[in-house]
């Protein structure tokens, strides 16, 4: 249920952030080759979340993706960093290999020295590959991993996750449907997978995405929700099992907002205020408007760039873009699939 009005930030605030917020005080050094994908803002998330007592959602894939005309979502994936009221830092999904070093450019500008948790939705390259061999955690600290416990049986290494903990000295815990996980205040649910698939070995690309994490984060009067990369299959399993706990102010749409996910009846379900899709993605008309058909906005990395989303207790959202959205947004998501 929505109990507070979103505040869309306007790009004009946008650019004010860009020109105050990115002057360069902290001298993050960002080599010229990755110039035009890394993100604008220079500043200290975790001393501002601390400050302010609100939940921030950085959503960052890569900013351009002029890149070589190929599939650019296999290029940058799927990535969030989430920091909660007390500074604590989580990223969700990590983007694909060569998202790697922008993305370790992205934490060090915004000020992040460790990572404290380490959510991979599910282990496919485009959400764990930016961490595990474009070597963000080559320069950035690691805390705690949460993963499904579900192998990809493409990976050489099916444990590859468990492995890659144990190199970084980290520890590596499984969730699944009904865990609940507390941080800074924020109490975040586990609605999937269901625990049957803990442990299996997969080797379809729609049973993996459908086993992905799925996780609810209430922060008082605020909602969002993390979908990973579920297929239409498992939106309509989970509509079923969980029904109104999938009501949430803040959308990660399904599997980068592509058709093959973003039904209509999941859409009702959630009737999010902000739905975001990232991986640089086209996406449908009709997703676009089944998520605007209950008064939600909807921003995506493709048009938007990089999507900062701050919420309080009170359940008010801000949200902020790196870049201004030209032209009618419906005009700009002919699907090219």
């Amino acid at each position: 249920m929505k109990r507070k009005l979103t505040c869309l930030l306007t790009a004009l605030l946008a650019l004010v952030l860009v020109l105050t917020g990115c002057s360069g005080k902290s001298g993050v050094k960002v080599p010229k080759e990755l110039e035009p994908y890394v993100i604008p803002w220079e500043k200290n998330v975790v001393e501002e979340a601390k400050a302010d007592g609100k939940i921030h959602y950085y959503f960052m894939s890569g900013e351009g993706g002029e890149y070589d005309g190929g599939d650019v979502r296999q290029k940058w994936g799927d990535s969030c960093l989430i920091v909660f009221p007390d500074g604590t830092t989580m990223l969700m999904d990590s983007g694909t290999e060569p998202y790697g070093k922008v993305l370790a450019v992205n934490l060090k500008k915004l000020g992040v020295e460790k990572l404290d948790y380490f959510v991979l939705s599910h282990p496919h390259s485009d959400h764990a590959y930016g961490v595990a061999q474009g070597g963000a955690l080559n320069e950035i600290a690691l805390g705690e991993v949460f993963y499904n416990g579900v192998y990809n049986a493409d990976w050489g290494d099916v444990k590859a996750v468990e492995n890659f903990c144990s190199s970084k000295g980290a520890t590596a815990t499984i969730l699944r449907k009904g865990d609940v996980v507390t941080i800074g205040g924020v109490t975040i649910e586990v609605l999937w997978p269901q625990s049957e698939v803990v442990g299996q070995t997969l080797d379809s690309t729609p049973d993996i995405n459908n086993a992905s994490l799925v996780m609810r984060f209430d922060y008082g009067e605020h909602s969002s929700l993390f979908t990973g990369d579920l297929y239409l299959k498992g939106e309509r399993e989970i509509i079923a099992e969980q029904g109104e706990k999938l009501d949430v102010d803040l959308l990660e749409m399904c599997h980068h907002g592509d058709d093959t996910s973003n039904h209509k009846g999941f859409a009702d379900a959630v009737t999010p205020e902000i739905a975001v899709a990232t991986g640089y993605v086209y996406v449908r008309n009709q997703t676009y408007a089944g998520y605007t058909a209950h008064g939600g906005k909807v921003l995506l990395d493709m048009q938007d760039g990089y999507i900062h989303v701050a919420a309080g207790s009170d359940g008010v959202m801000a949200a902020e873009t790196s870049r201004q959205r030209e032209n009618n947004p419906y005009a700009q998501y002919e699907y090219k699939g």
